[in-house]
């Protein structure tokens, strides 16, 4: 697993499922998000992907389908595939936004996703943050953050 996604934390790799606290290790996939402002992580999380399909089928369908849509008419994942290669460091990856290839050093408030099988990591990308969420969630449906993201990012 890249360093990038482990927990600030603890300094080691995701063990527990934020929402139903299961071993990761005994799941057949996860996900792990971390969001940063300021080059600094106000934000992370890893989630087995039980818990991660019961929460998007909480979404309307409305904001599913704008994010589906979103995903599908800004980011080729298999241009970037095709252009990085599939043994390309994880930093390669994560180093510009998958939609717009913005490169995140250059961005105020960017976050960090990945998919993992057990230890192995098989899609990971960046984005732009929380602003993202605002572009294709109604307010109802707007992702909770903790006071810290909002204290820090100002959203």
């Amino acid at each position: 697993m890249s360093s990038r996604f482990d927990s600030l934390e603890t300094g080691e790799a995701f063990r527990h499922c934020c929402a139903c606290d299961r071993n990761l290790t005994e799941v057949s996939m996860y996900i792990v998000n971390k969001s940063f402002a300021d080059d600094e992580c106000v934000y992370e999380m890893a989630m087995c992907i039980n818990c991660r399909e019961a929460m998007n089928e909480k979404l309307s369908e409305e904001s599913r389908v704008a994010m589906f849509d979103f995903i599908h008419d800004h980011a080729n994942i298999d241009e970037r595939e095709q252009e990085l290669g599939s043994d390309a460091d994880v930093a390669d990856y994560i180093s510009h936004c998958i939609t717009c290839d913005t490169d995140v050093s250059s961005l105020k408030n960017y976050s960090l996703g990945g998919q993992f099988a057990g230890v192995r990591l098989f899609v990971a990308g960046a984005g732009g943050g929380v602003e993202v969420a605002h572009r294709f969630f109604p307010v109802s449906e707007r992702p909770m953050r903790p006071a810290a993201i909002v204290e820090n990012v100002g959203v």
